[in-house]
């Protein structure tokens, strides 16, 4: 579940990521039985999983979800990008939301509302590096 979230542009801090699954963590560890095909769900460890898979087959596993990050990332982008020309007051939506979910509040200049585009690149940079996406 994690890795999925991480290729998004996500404004939740970490910690709300991590209550969305401790609320349904019965469901998904039944779930992650049903389909454990050689059955190596460990009782013992808490609903641990041992991973019986190749340590080459983890090795491509961990290239192909560095890879889904950042193409996950990148349209996350281009999806806002593509909103900022669809809608009016995109950018006054996006700052409220990334506030109300992340805490981090971005103030729009009068450049930003002149050239919404451009600014927002600029918002969204200066949102990123004060911890407002993970």
């Amino acid at each position: 579940m994690l890795l999925s979230y991480a290729a998004e542009l996500r404004s939740e801090r970490p910690e709300k990521i991590a209550t969305h699954y401790t609320g349904a963590a019965a469901e998904l560890d039944a779930r992650a039985r049903a389909l454990s095909v050689d059955q190596r769900w460990d009782e013992a460890a808490a609903g641990s999983w041992r991973n019986p898979t190749a340590s080459t087959a983890r090795s491509r596993s961990t290239m192909g979800w560095t890879l889904r990050r950042a193409q996950g990332k990148l349209l996350s982008v281009l999806r806002l990008l593509k909103a900022s020309f669809t809608f009016d007051g995109g950018l006054s939506y996006l700052t409220w939301k990334i506030e109300r979910q992340s805490g981090v509040q971005v103030e729009i200049t009068p450049f930003m509302q002149r050239f919404p585009r451009l600014g927002g690149i600029g918002a969204m940079w200066r949102t990123w590096r004060r911890g407002g996406f993970s």
